[in-house]
């Protein structure tokens, strides 16, 4: 959590005074630009003192977890037992481990980015699917930048899709 205040923390704070995400512009390798998770980050700081930043990742988007969690079990039809206790594991991520780094947006992106999948596999016509693997791609690619490692799941997820999709037809 020490370098919070000196290496994550300024990406937010220097996206609202400049209004805009990019980094130095004479600088060539792209170490200095801002993110996706400075972006989120920063309509937290724009109404908040900086001890809430991370209140994104801890509060928003642990709710919107748990919301996804609750609509995917009864999408698929799970026992209520097996939601709360789908819903209570979302707990046993400890955000305070690490630093400012996505933990439950990780999380929240990766369950919708899943659930439009499910609803995508689930459309009658080519349009239709071609437009969720689209919303999927658009997730997908947020998923990708709040965490680069992220980038195999994302693209095996959008794999096995694909093939469920050239099965059903």
């Amino acid at each position: 959590i020490f370098d919070d205040f000196f290496l994550y923390l300024v990406s937010p704070v220097r996206a609202l005074q400049t209004g805009t995400l990019a980094g130095n512009p004479f600088e060539s390798s792209g170490a200095t630009t801002l993110g996706v998770p400075a972006f989120f980050q920063s309509f937290i700081a724009a109404h908040f003192a900086l001890d809430y930043v991370p209140a994104f990742d801890n509060t928003l988007c642990l709710i919107l977890t748990l919301l996804l969690i609750a609509d995917l079990g009864r999408r698929m039809e799970l026992n209520i037992v097996v939601r709360l206790l789908s819903m209570a594991s979302a707990f046993s991520f400890n955000p305070q481990i690490v630093n400012t780094s996505s933990v439950y947006s990780t999380s929240a992106f990766a369950l919708a980015f899943l659930m439009i999948l499910q609803i995508g596999a689930g459309l009658e016509t080519a349009k239709s699917r071609q437009a969720a693997l689209f919303a999927a791609g658009a997730v997908g690619g947020v998923l990708v930048c709040l965490k680069s490692t992220l980038a195999v799941y994302a693209a095996s997820a959008t794999i096995g899709f694909l093939a469920a999709m050239l099965l059903c037809d």
